[in-house]
C-alpha cells in the first residue's frame, strides 16, 4: 500500500502542478477553453483570463500540500488520522472540480449548450482525471480510516 500511496501523491503533485501552470501562466488559452466561441470577445475574455489565476493559485497550494505530504509520509511517527485527513482533503479538491463540471457535462450530453464544453478534448481529459484522482485519494483515505478503527 505504501507504493500506491506514493504513486497517488506523485500523481497529485503532477496534476495540481500542471493545473497551476495552465491556469496561472496560460490564462489566454484557459479563457478560450472556458468560453464558447460567441463569448470570446472583450471584455469577457480578459475578465475570465484574469479571474482564472485564482484557480491556478489554488492548484499551486494543493501541489505544495501534496509535496509536503510526500516528504513527511516517510516519517512513521506521524499519525494515521492526519494522513487520512490529508487524503480526504485531496479527494475533496479533485471531486469538487469534477462536481463543478458535472452539471455542464450532463447538459452537454442532453444536446444543450453548456457554459463551456466539458465532454470534448482538453476539458474531457480534465473532467475524467479529476474523477479518477478523487477516487484514488478517497480509497487511501478510507484505507487509513479502516486502519485507525481496527
Amino acid at each position: 500500500m505504501v507504493y500506491f500511496i506514493i504513486l497517488v501523491l506523485t500523481l497529485n503533485i503532477l496534476w495540481f502542478g500542471m493545473a497551476f501552470h495552465y491556469f496561472w501562466f496560460k490564462t489566454a488559452s484557459a479563457a478560450k477553453l472556458l468560453l464558447i466561441r460567441e463569448n470570446r470577445a472583450e471584455p469577457y475574455r480578459s475578465i475570465v483570463a484574469h479571474a482564472i489565476k485564482f484557480i491556478g493559485a489554488f492548484n499551486f497550494a494543493f501541489m505544495l500540500l501534496s509535496i509536503f505530504s510526500l516528504v513527511r509520509f516517510h516519517y512513521p511517527e506521524l499519525d494515521k488520522e492526519t494522513n487520512a485527513a490529508l487524503f480526504f482533503t485531496f479527494f475533496a479538491a479533485h471531486f469538487g472540480q469534477f462536481l463543478g463540471n458535472l452539471p455542464l457535462a450532463l447538459k452537454e450530453r442532453k444536446g444543450q449548450q453548456p457554459l463551456w464544453p466539458v465532454l470534448q478534448k482538453r476539458m474531457l481529459f480534465i473532467f475524467r482525471n479529476d474523477f479518477i484522482l478523487a477516487m484514488l485519494n478517497l480509497i487511501i483515505s478510507i484505507y487509513l480510516i479502516y486502519q485507525i478503527l481496527n
